[in-house]
């Protein structure tokens, strides 16, 4: 009798893996139909070894892309070939997006392994995956802080209500400023914490509901300006206008010496990190548009929508504007008008931010894996 089981078992497992190989090919060959009058092919993909899919943006530098996956690891893989050069694993952490100059790696990361949580900032080399500097800070919450680095120091927010100056060669601390207005935010609370933006010797950052404006080199406070829910976006800025959105619905146009506010346009839901280009200022939104506003009159040019939420920086090359969706789907739009050029259908929503570069399209999925799609010419 128990020899029967087993064969039993052994049996419904079989075809319980038929099963599931027949619906995983019956998915490719689904997305090769649907795909197949768009004009890009697959160049390659890569599978993230320990979590279902990829949260963070991605960043490219040397021929290498970085990206951090949903806790556990951080990666480096091979442009051109889709090979991973190296993984930092970590058993339990969440990294944020990373910012790499002058072969360093700079990534925030949530480690929640011990007994005490801990928020870090980290310099890993980027040629080896090795670890070169560690700086604690302070405070505790899942929130993965996202660096920049300009002019030897790096620039990033903490749970602590502090904002942080850190030297990029040796971690050791050069500025901070407590950020008063934020003590609302208990830590252990979930709120955005987008990347720095660093311009003309000055950092604006966001934490909160407010963007702050510094000295990069003494971190002596310039201005702040305070919307009614969380900044949601790393800032943009062009012709001393800084541009940023919020989670209560508006893009904010504000001036860079003052911190004044000088137009607001209001969308319908979250608004994240927007790119600039011949004076549009392109956002995605999570009431499934990707909008196009003039930069200097706040004027709508013209808005697309998708099938679902828009949660990552689109890329805007020659002439056509690329974003990913929640509706399992990348677009190429005409950047002048928003019309749909193509669509291509993914394996599952895509969270990151699009890179172009020599006609390779560059996204990660949160079906777990990298891609990067050929242009057809």
């Amino acid at each position: 009798m128990r020899k029967l089981l087993f064969f039993v078992a052994i049996v419904l497992s079989l075809i319980l893996l038929k099963v599931a190989l027949h619906r995983a090919n019956l998915a490719k060959i689904h997305t090769f139909i649907v795909n197949i009058n768009v004009p890009v092919t697959l160049k390659w993909r890569l599978k993230t070894n320990y979590h279902k899919f990829i949260y963070s943006s991605i960043t490219m530098a040397d021929d290498v892309i970085y990206m951090g996956s949903i806790g556990k690891c951080l990666y480096a893989v091979d442009k051109n070939t889709g090979e991973q050069r190296w993984e930092l694993y970590e058993k339990k952490a969440l990294f944020s997006a990373p910012s790499v100059v002058d072969g360093v790696v700079y990534v925030g990361k949530y480690d929640y392994s011990g007994d005490i949580d801990i928020t870090s900032l980290e310099a890993i080399d980027a040629a080896s995956g090795k670890l070169k500097w560690r700086f604690r800070l302070g405070g505790v919450s899942p929130v993965v802080y996202s660096p920049t680095v300009a002019n030897g120091t790096v620039y990033i927010g903490s749970p602590d209500y502090h904002i942080y100056a850190i030297d990029a060669k040796t971690g050791e601390f050069k500025w901070r400023f407590v950020d008063e207005f934020n003590r609302d935010y208990e830590p252990g609370d979930y709120f955005f914490s987008p990347a720095p933006l660093f311009a003309e010797n000055v950092v604006y950052i966001a934490n909160g509901n407010n963007l702050y404006a510094f000295d990069a080199n003494s971190g002596e406070f310039k201005w702040r300006f305070e919307t009614r829910s969380q900044v949601t976006s790393t800032p943009a800025m062009v012709n001393d206008m800084v541009y940023v959105g919020s989670s209560d619905s508006y893009l904010y146009a504000i001036d860079a010496d003052s911190g004044k506010l000088i137009w607001g346009y209001e969308a319908e839901g979250i608004i994240f990190s927007p790119i600039i280009t011949d004076n549009i200022i392109y956002f995605g939104d999570t009431d499934y548009y990707l909008y196009a506003v003039d930069i200097n009159s706040g004027e709508l040019k013209w808005r697309f929508k998708t099938g679902n939420e828009i949660t990552a920086s689109p890329s805007v090359v020659d002439g056509v504007i690329y974003v990913g969706s929640w509706f399992f789907s990348l677009y190429a739009l005409d950047s002048k008008s928003g019309k749909k050029k193509w669509r291509y259908e993914a394996e599952g929503p895509i969270d990151s931010n699009i890179i172009v570069v020599d006609d390779v399209i560059y996204y990660g999925c949160r079906d777990g894996y990298l891609y990067a799609l050929e242009i057809k010419k």
